[in-house]
């Protein structure tokens, strides 16, 4: 069927304009062509039309009113249609209307008004259309008829006055005569634009049959009905997932750039982007992407977690990109790390002879959480990797004034990093020294002293060293 479509997009809330003036023009040959389109959302998704019947009441440039059933053609995709009648169109003039929805509930409500223009074709321009009107409701229909009756008796009346006199000039027959034919025009008029009671009953009756053959087996099938608890949930859900519908995080595939994720859990092995570079162990990845960014970079944290030890990092991406990842501290991880305080200055001295490096002792600890102290060797043997902080302390009573004494840490038998050197301004001094450094579990830690400029073999009375693992 070819139709001329005005299409009308209406989303149901209660901050919509009162009414909207479309540009929709028809004119008065669109005979059974001229199509109103209505597409209903609402939140921005179509609103279903399930167990819902529409009006749509049309008041004409004239003064005629109509009020019609529209036709759902998608009750899922909320649309609907109404083709006007060859009696409306010919109504020519600007046209008001509202659409209203009625739910088997009993509930109600009005969607929209609007307007549109029905232009006169030229062939039609000797024609008048008489005011009519029409209402699919029974109830309204009613009151249409008695406000016709009211305006009969009212029209009686007046023609009764009118004709008060006429016993005066005429016969009261004659009078009766003409009120007689007065009264058959008024009742020929409502007659002729107006339903009885009982027509209009069985029009009612045959839509309930009608609306009942559809509700009755849409009631009757459960699967399609949702509770107000349901609609509920789902209104409040999330769009997004973040696990398949198990719940399950699913493995990815191997070589999966986890930098590339969106926010979500994964598991996987030979990843890329990994805190350790060619690692195949199993991750877990937890990806959290925000919707800002900045230079062009995406804010981003990811979590992740190497299954068979439980060590976990954390990596940011901020506007200069990705800022590294960050080890976490466990309560383990700190419970085992080192701490030796070789504090016993009774049983610490040595003699140092000029330019010869000699190594320190130490005597008893005061600590060794990790057990990593030879006494005899006055060696430290480290269990951990990691940055360390030692404290160096030694005294001496005959340390010739001026000369430069060399400390350093040795690893392994062999020098690796010096602390200074000491300057001793009075031959009974002491010197305090630090060192920050990185070792290796498995090193062994020692420390010497080489004399310089001292002219003989020097004297170290007191010496203890504290080493503590940061981290």
């Amino acid at each position: 069927m070819i139709r001329k479509n005005g299409s009308l997009d209406f989303e149901v809330n209660a901050y919509t304009s009162s009414s909207v003036s479309t540009s929709i023009n028809f004119w008065t040959q669109d005979r059974q062509t001229a199509s109103l389109i209505f597409k209903l959302t609402k939140d921005g998704v179509p609103l279903p039309l399930a167990a819902v019947t529409g009006k749509l009441v049309l008041v004409m440039a004239n003064g005629s009113r109509f009020i019609r059933d529209i036709t759902i053609i998608d009750r899922v995709e909320g649309q609907a249609e109404y083709i006007l009648s060859d009696k409306e169109i010919k109504h020519y003039g600007n046209v008001q209307a509202e659409l209203n929805l009625y739910y088997t509930n009993d509930q109600s409500m009005s969607v929209h008004q609007f307007s549109f223009h029905i232009s006169k074709s030229l062939i039609d321009q000797d024609i008048v259309p008489i005011t009519e009107y029409y209402v699919d409701e029974f109830e309204a229909l009613r009151a249409k008829i008695n406000e016709l009756y009211e305006e009969s008796i009212q029209t009686i009346k007046e023609l009764r006055d009118k004709f008060e006199d006429l016993e005066k000039i005429e016969t009261k027959q004659g009078a009766q005569s003409k009120v007689d034919a007065a009264l058959a025009a008024a009742k020929k008029y409502t007659n002729e634009y107006a339903e009885t009671p009982e027509g209009a009953q069985d029009k009612a009756n045959a839509a309930l049959k009608k609306s009942k053959e559809y509700v009755d087996p849409h009631l009757e099938n459960k699967k399609i009905h949702v509770t107000e608890s349901e609609k509920s949930n789902w209104n409040k859900s999330q769009l997004y997932k973040l696990t398949p519908n198990d719940g399950k995080v699913a493995r990815l595939p191997n070589g999966t750039d986890i930098f590339s994720l969106p926010t979500g859990f994964y598991m996987g092995a030979n990843l890329v982007n990994t805190p350790i570079s060619n690692d195949g162990s199993f991750y877990y990845v937890e990806v959290l992407e925000t919707a800002y960014s900045q230079d062009d970079v995406n804010y981003k944290r990811i979590i992740v977690t190497r299954s068979f030890d439980n060590m976990t990092w954390i990596g940011t991406f901020h506007a200069q990109g990705f800022r590294g990842w960050k080890k976490t501290l466990t309560l383990e991880d700190v419970a085992n790390s080192t701490f030796v305080d070789t504090y016993d200055q009774d049983n610490s001295s040595v003699s140092a002879a000029e330019n010869v490096a000699t190594k320190l002792v130490f005597g008893a600890t005061r600590a060794d959480d990790l057990s990593e102290y030879n006494r005899t060797r006055a060696e430290i043997t480290l269990k951990n990797s990691g940055l360390y902080l030692i404290r160096l302390y030694i005294t001496s009573t005959n340390i010739t004034v001026g000369s430069d004494n060399i400390l350093s840490c040795y690893v392994n038998g062999t020098e690796f990093q010096r602390f200074g050197n000491w300057n001793p301004a009075t031959s009974s001094s002491t010197c305090v020294l630090y060192l920050l450094q990185k070792f290796k579990a498995g090193d062994k830690v020692t420390f010497y002293i080489t004399p310089r400029g001292t002219n003989k073999t020097v004297s170290i009375n007191t010496s203890y060293v504290t080493m503590s693992q940061l981290r």
